[in-house]
């Protein structure tokens, strides 16, 4: 059978027809639960504290759907996906699972705070291979790359140093890494690393040319086990080999979600997927924001924090939004950041939904720093960066 799989905190969630089997580190243990519908799974994503599974049915017939499963309570239940979805590649950022199908040109959005689903249109003539998330930043990555901002809403399509298929992605700390795979009739040991503290790139190598690489993190390191040649045509060789990439900067990568309006108490989930603790003290602060960025925002609900947020570990957080009374005229969206101690301000979420003023009077832009629309960067040759191999 063919099986996805997924991590949930302290579970491993392994999906085949219509069961799931879910092992718990805690006490080392299995148990089976049987899920809302069978299917064929194409692949297995962890979102808003549930496990996702998308697929068709078992005769790989019909549109694809999903269904989740939601390991606190061993509840599943099934959903469609947007009509005329077929997607063939997934990654998570914060609250959302982004599902591309660069062959209709959509990338279909699913925001587990709200349990609704978007789509928007993917920048035509990027084919995929390969996709991680860091930070807020969504990348697919095939004949060139596609940045994603899962708070801003807007795309950025770059080139990368090396166009191949087959290739092998992951996250660690601030960078995304891809490795490896297809290049004319051959194999690349080539790495594209994109760093989301500097919205750059760089390269550095494999010690051994391959494809088809299975990739994963665990703490400061990303590892690239195995993979494979193809010499002729029908015939794969599996091999041994094992690159491991260690984070010599740790550091803390934040993204989260965000739902509620203006006058409310709102939600807010803070996550870090970094490789360091995010460091107390620091404040969540809600914005009205014109273009889901912090520039000429209006501060409009704060909380600030004493703990740390472990690295791996998210926090949700109630707070209370004011309309300030001389809110100028206009459309806003709600947009969550976070003020570290340094005084570093990191949009982690938006709303995508709006609220409107019709007020005229002036007001002051909340301080606390901007952000750029998209993304700048250039592609170096094995420029140095904060890691090394094993």
């Amino acid at each position: 059978p063919i099986i996805s799989g997924t991590s949930l905190g302290d579970k491993a969630i392994f999906a085949s027809g219509n069961k799931a089997a879910v092992y718990n580190s805690d006490n080392g243990k299995w148990s089976s639960v049987r899920l809302a519908r069978e299917g064929l799974w194409r692949f297995a994503l962890s979102v808003g504290g549930q496990a996702m599974f998308v697929g068709t049915k078992p005769s790989n017939m019909g549109a694809p759907f999903a269904v989740f499963f939601d390991p606190r309570s061993r509840r599943s239940y099934a959903a469609k996906l947007p009509k005329g979805a077929d997607p063939t590649h997934a990654v998570v950022v914060g609250n959302k699972a982004l599902l591309a199908d660069p062959d209709r040109g959509i990338l279909e959005i699913y925001d587990a705070d709200t349990k609704r689903w978007s789509t928007t249109a993917y920048p035509p003539g990027v084919g995929l291979s390969g996709q991680a998330s860091v930070g807020t930043t969504a990348l697919f990555v095939g004949n060139g790359a596609t940045a994603y901002d899962a708070v801003t809403g807007l795309f950025k399509t770059e080139q990368i140093s090396q166009e191949r298929s087959s290739i092998a992605a992951t996250s660690v700390g601030t960078k995304a890494l891809f490795a490896g795979g297809f290049i004319g009739g051959s194999y690349s040991n080539v790495v594209d690393v994109y760093d989301a503290n500097s919205a750059s790139w760089s390269t550095t190598s494999l010690s051994e040319a391959r494809f088809g690489i299975p990739a994963a993190a665990v703490g400061t390191k990303a590892v690239f086990a195995g993979g494979a040649l193809s010499p002729r045509e029908g015939l794969i060789v599996p091999l041994d080999t094992v690159d491991i990439f260690t984070d010599t900067a740790p550091t803390a990568v934040l993204s989260g979600g965000l739902t509620g309006n203006i006058g409310h108490r709102d939600t807010v989930t803070v996550i870090n997927t970094g490789d360091a603790d995010l460091a107390g003290p620091y404040s969540i602060n809600l914005y009205a924001s014109t273009d889901r960025t912090l520039t000429g925002a209006i501060l409009v609900g704060s909380r600030g924090v004493t703990s740390p947020l472990a690295a791996g570990a998210s926090a949700t957080f109630g707070i209370r939004t004011i309309q300030p009374k001389d809110l100028p005229a206009g459309t806003y969206h709600l947009l969550a950041a976070v003020a570290d101690g340094t005084g570093r301000v990191t949009p982690i979420a938006a709303e995508d939904t709006t609220f409107r003023t019709g007020l005229s009077h002036a007001a002051n832009p909340a301080a606390g720093g901007r952000t750029e629309k998209g993304f700048a960067g250039a592609f170096t040759r094995r420029t140095h960066m904060a890691g090394q191999w094993e």
